[in-house]
């Protein structure tokens, strides 16, 4: 599996942390918690979002992606590090910074922030099309607003 990291639009920093609006929740899947620990070590934790996303076919694509960005940006924190400063990234001020991967179903951001006691990434799940869906209805709300203004 080839993938591509691309920087997020800051019109997506919402999409990097837990995010309570109804229609992207019904495109969430879940996220992972890593943690490099010691700076090599590599631990993860799954929290689940919409179970009925969380099917097979994700579970092994989110897999194969997680074992193939381990090779570059997630090998561990100084790889990270080095990582963040060469490609250009969404910058979340202070809680890190943002990138995107996306597949033909699934859209996924990663929230980087290497820094010993602390997680070092967070990436946040979705399904591609609702979420799509989601931003387009959201992006047309707000232009709505700015109009009645």
């Amino acid at each position: 599996m080839k993938i591509s990291i691309t920087a997020a639009d800051k019109s997506e920093e919402k999409l990097f942390y837990a995010c309570d609006e109804e229609n992207i929740l019904a495109a969430k899947i879940g996220h992972m918690r890593f943690d490099f620990g010691n700076g090599r070590a590599f631990y993860g934790s799954w929290f689940g979002g919409n179970v009925a996303l969380n099917d097979d076919e994700f579970r092994t694509e989110f897999n194969e992606l997680t074992k193939e960005i381990r090779q570059g940006l997630l090998k561990d924190r100084t790889a990270m590090a080095k990582y963040i400063r060469e490609n250009p990234s969404l910058d979340l001020g202070n809680r890190g910074n943002g990138y995107k991967v996306q597949t033909d179903e699934h859209t996924y951001y990663l929230r980087c922030k290497p820094q010993p006691g602390d997680y070092d990434c967070y990436c946040f799940c979705y399904e591609r099309e609702p979420l799509e869906q989601a931003m387009t209805e959201d992006m047309a709300e707000e232009e709505m607003g700015m109009e009645m203004n």
